[in-house]
């Protein structure tokens, strides 16, 4: 897992937006709540979907106006 906070700036939304300190420790999202599981992915699944171009990761964007909306 990869957890950062994200800076906010006007830039192109295709870049990186990391802020500073990162990355953010599995600790410090824990103490916010934040539950995450991990799943192995089979060899042979990742092997499949990397043939085809589809990729085996998932993003995530949690934020307070998220949160708001449900």
């Amino acid at each position: 897992m990869h957890a950062y906070y994200f800076d906010n700036f006007p830039t192109d939304q295709r870049l990186p937006h990391h802020r500073l300190p990162r990355p953010v420790s599995p600790e410090a999202l824990a103490k916010l709540g934040v539950l995450s599981w991990g799943f192995p992915v089979p060899p042979h699944a990742a092997s499949s979907s990397n043939s085809q171009g589809i990729s085996e990761e998932e993003d995530c964007e949690v934020n307070k106006v998220a949160k708001e909306h449900r």
